[in-house]
């Protein structure tokens, strides 16, 4: 029952402590509208780079296909502003190692199973996107 007791006195003491801040936090930093509003400056927007006239640029050390310890084998496509990376396992399962853009671009994989990888690289200058598909046998870029 003691315990009890120091638990209520310890709840009423915390409220009361409270209690004062509540009616401060509510009037929005003393302004008797509560119409002060306030916001950040927006970060100044970077363009982004553009697409590299020699598309290994981006990623120059899979112009190729060089086969890894495990098996399997790496393999880089080119396209305007991007660059997939693919892995082809021993089986012929593929998958996506790595894709590098521009800094600004963005890019979407639009699948990456086994037997089909596709990854879309919207253009931010000219707003046509960009594809690189890989299949076992067959690569489509455009």
């Amino acid at each position: 029952m003691n315990l009890t007791r120091h638990m209520i006195i310890a709840g009423i003491t915390a409220l009361a402590v409270a209690a004062p801040a509540a009616p401060a936090l509510a009037r929005g930093g003393g302004d008797i509208n509560n119409t002060v509003v306030s916001t950040a400056p927006a970060p100044p927007a970077t363009a982004p780079d553009p697409a590299p006239l020699n598309g290994w640029d981006l990623c120059p050390d899979y112009a190729g296909a060089f086969v890894q310890p495990d098996g399997s084998t790496l393999f880089g496509n080119i396209t305007t502003g991007g660059c997939l990376v693919a892995k082809a396992s021993p089986t012929g399962a593929l998958s996506i190692y790595a894709v590098y853009v521009p800094k600004g671009w963005t890019y979407s994989v639009k699948s990456s199973d086994p037997s089909k990888l596709l990854v879309e690289i919207p253009d931010p200058f000219t707003g046509d996107t960009h594809s690189i598909m890989v299949e076992p046998g067959k690569t489509r870029i455009r």
